[in-house]
């Protein structure tokens, strides 16, 4: 189901790219927004508590301070993602994940535009299934390291593939007493579309 998830996302984005306008070169402006499809590979183990991969939609939101300085705050919409005890699925939660991050750009000049990024990223869970009422803490903080690169298809428009590693760890709780820790730390790999203006 993943591998077809991922397999729809990049036949949608070449569809666009196929249909989309070669206008006349405009100026671009400072704000970017972007939509991406993530497979969100989670950095889980088969000896404790972890979330199960999955593919998620990711918004990102951006400004330019300068064509080479920039900052992104991206979110993906949550979806169910089955919870694994051992390796063994027995329950579900909702995962969202946020995070802020300030980039540096190479080439702004050139159709093909490399960037780099680093910055904090955070996790909340809602819809949360899990035996014995178990809950996972909501709000930790972690690091995120970013790479990727803009595609300059149309004017204004780019192709962007981006990639981010994250640092995300949560307490596991039933009433006070803390059973656990939730190591998911994942890898993203999103392939979409943005814009500036």
């Amino acid at each position: 189901m993943k591998k077809m998830g991922f397999t729809m996302i990049l036949t949608a984005t070449t569809a666009i790219l196929a249909t989309a306008p070669l206008a006349a070169a405009a100026e671009e402006g400072k704000f970017q927004i972007g939509l991406r499809g993530v497979n969100i590979d989670a950095d889980s183990h088969d000896d404790g508590y972890a979330l199960k991969d999955h593919v998620a939609p990711e918004v990102s939101l951006g400004y330019f301070f300068t064509p080479r300085i920039s900052t992104e705050l991206a979110f993906t919409i949550p979806g169910n993602q089955p919870f694994l005890d051992h390796g063994v699925e027995t329950g579900s939660v909702k995962q969202s994940n946020t995070s802020l991050t300030a980039r540096y750009h190479f080439n702004t000049e050139g159709t093909f535009r490399p960037y780099v990024g680093l910055g904090a990223a955070r996790s909340s869970y809602s819809n949360v299934n899990l035996p014995a009422n178990a809950s996972i803490n909501n709000g930790d903080w972690g690091w995120v390291a970013q790479t990727g690169i803009d595609m300059k298809v149309a004017n204004n428009l780019y192709l962007n593939v981006d990639l981010k590693k994250q640092q995300q760890r949560s307490d596991i709780y039933t009433a006070a007493n803390q059973i656990g820790e939730l190591k998911v730390n994942p890898l993203k790999i999103g392939v979409g579309l943005t814009y500036r203006f």
